[in-house]
């Protein structure tokens, strides 16, 4: 190569218009997450020994604080209590049409933690919709635990295929994380509001 400073200089003002519009398509700054953080913060500081953190936003591609929702709920003394978070309304308590008894029961009834299979991702049906992110803290005689799950839009309504109870058969059911979020929707209505 002759000129090796003329091929750098022209490599630079090439590969400089590329370079201006990575920049130019990232945000200022990376997205605030207030609600989420007033959730894990409040979360922190009840004193249960189980806590659901419920975080929801609309899931279009883009993150748009405004469309997130949170929730934490927890039980203390033979009670369940929930302060809700979103914009504009953090810590608020939310309007329930059903009792909080029925997430708590169906939860541990369908031994939700004990799921090791991922919810599976959806390969069809609409990419927009609520993500959900649900963490339960745990104290009990075996110590401290937190555990979770995460679903998307897509794959909320998925025919899960488990064996059945006939050896060599298959039975077709949702699964059940999915089936609380559906629960979660009806006991708290603003979840499904926010999600449309």
């Amino acid at each position: 190569m002759r000129h090796p400073k003329l091929f750098l200089f022209l490599l630079l003002v090439l590969t400089l218009p590329v370079q201006a519009q990575r920049v130019l398509l990232k945000p200022a700054d990376y997205p605030r997450n207030v609600v989420a953080d007033s959730v894990y913060n409040f979360a922190q500081s009840v004193r249960s020994d189980c806590v659901f953190r419920v975080t929801s936003f609309y899931d279009n591609g883009y993150y748009n604080e405004n469309s997130q929702i949170g929730v934490v709920m927890w039980q203390a003394g033979g009670k369940r209590y929930a302060r809700m978070f979103k914009a504009g309304a953090m810590g608020a308590v939310p309007e329930t049409r059903l009792p909080l008894d029925s997430l708590f029961s169906f939860y541990f009834h369908n031994r939700l933690s004990e799921l090791s299979y991922p919810v599976p991702p959806a390969k069809d049906g609409p990419v927009q919709g609520p993500a959900y992110s649900v963490d339960v803290s745990i104290s009990d005689a075996h110590g401290s635990h937190t555990e979770g799950f995460n679903v998307r839009a897509p794959a909320r309504h998925l025919q899960l295929m488990l064996p059945g109870k006939v050896k060599g058969s298959v039975t077709a059911q949702e699964d059940p994380r999915c089936v609380w979020l559906n629960l979660l929707e009806q006991v708290m209505p603003q979840f499904k509001a926010n999600v449309k």
